[in-house]
């Protein structure tokens, strides 16, 4: 194949995996995966961005001359190996986070993390410094790549993290209520990177990696998508959509059978993430979603959702239910769970309310209604 058709099939290929790359980053967001999840498949998908960056880099300047020219592929080179090497391990934080019980991991001592950490950091110091001293990879006077007699420990600090992944694969499949389903896709995904990574390092003329590792982002986001159409994927409760389908069809009767429609959120939610972290924000939203489906026990005609961030929206019939009574005693019960939980820290939530009682009201105005309850409980907390 002449040199030209190969170089701009192999650029097409790049630029198509970054871009089916960078839509699906975009798409990921709290409604599809909780905050770890998305978090880890956005780290993912830098890693990957960075990658096609610097392997087109590399496409359009490989075989040309000059300082400037050699200093922007030893960029390229350097960023593509790291790249690597953060993929395996966000993955492996990913699995961590996913697989094994917030309890755990809340007692877990840091060291623990800092030494899974290692590998990681000796990869970035060995690739970070192969420019100057040549250990991982150096360039021939030509511009052409040449692995070095230590980039077998690079590529041992990236493999190392299948020891992990492998027991955190085989512990969730031990767990009783596991989806077998989403954790068969789990350990699809790392099998691809190890595939996509033998085939890259045995044949350097193709992006195997590249291509491995969109198809495993692809099958992987493909699979969190499924999950989103009705439920919140972090408290398993109805979601937006779920609400909104709902609530569609519930006012059309309400005239015959009114409802009160609460919105509820949690105060100084983004302080929680800041101070304690997006595990600890997890933990909160799960406490309060698990309080609210305790509300069922004592009204029947309940429904729940996870409207979106810390807001949360259900409805009770007008029969079951005094909305101040509700929100009064909501909110000590959720008091006293904080104080059992051992977070080892508080939190208030506020809640305001709306009464549909009319079947042409518009389900906008009504939510809009009932936000401007919460938000006038929120002012007088404030002051």
């Amino acid at each position: 194949m002449p040199a030209f058709y190969y170089y701009t099939i192999y650029l097409m290929l790049e630029i198509l995996c970054g871009v089916q790359t960078a839509v699906m980053a975009v798409r990921m967001n709290g409604n599809i995966g909780y905050s770890a999840e998305v978090r880890a498949f956005h780290q993912l998908s830098f890693c990957l961005i960075v990658e096609v960056i610097a392997e087109c880099m590399w496409l359009l300047l490989t075989r040309r001359t000059g300082a400037g020219v050699r200093a922007l592929l030893y960029f390229s080179c350097t960023a593509d190996l790291l790249c690597i090497g953060y993929t395996v391990y966000f993955w492996y934080r990913f699995m961590d986070v996913r697989v094994t019980p917030r309890a755990k991991l809340l007692r877990r001592p840091r060291v623990v993390d800092v030494f899974w950490a290692i590998p990681v950091a000796v990869m970035t110091v060995l690739d970070g410094l192969s420019p100057i001293t040549g250990m991982t990879f150096t360039l021939s006077a030509g511009g052409v790549y040449q692995r070095e007699p230590w980039f077998p420990l690079h590529a041992l600090c990236c493999f190392v993290y299948a020891v992990p992944v492998l027991h955190l694969v085989i512990q969730s499949w031990k767990q009783q209520d596991i989806d077998r389903q989403r954790f068969r896709m789990y350990l699809i995904f790392p099998i691809l990177l190890v595939i996509g990574g033998i085939l890259q390092i045995a044949v350097r003329w193709a992006p195997f990696s590249t291509v491995t590792f969109t198809f495993g982002m692809f099958l992987l986001f493909s699979s969190l998508q499924q999950r989103r159409i009705n439920t919140d994927a972090l408290t398993r409760l109805n979601n937006r959509a779920g609400a909104k389908a709902y609530l569609t069809g519930r006012l059309e009767r309400a005239e015959s059978e009114p409802f009160y429609l609460f919105m509820a959120d949690v105060d100084k939610f983004k302080e929680i993430n800041d101070r304690y972290g997006h595990i600890m924000g997890d933990e909160a939203l799960i406490l309060v979603s698990d309080m609210l489906r305790g509300l069922a026990k004592q009204y029947q005609s309940l429904f729940i959702s996870r409207f979106g961030g810390d807001e949360f929206l259900f409805t009770i019939s007008e029969t079951e239910v005094d909305p101040m009574t509700l929100i009064r005693e909501y909110s000590e019960a959720l008091a006293g769970a904080i104080r059992t939980s051992g977070y080892g820290f508080h939190f208030t939530i506020s809640i305001g309310y709306a009464l549909a009682d009319q079947n042409d009201i518009k389900l906008e105005a009504l939510i809009r209604k009932a936000d401007t309850g919460l938000y006038t409980e929120k002012e007088r907390k404030a002051r």
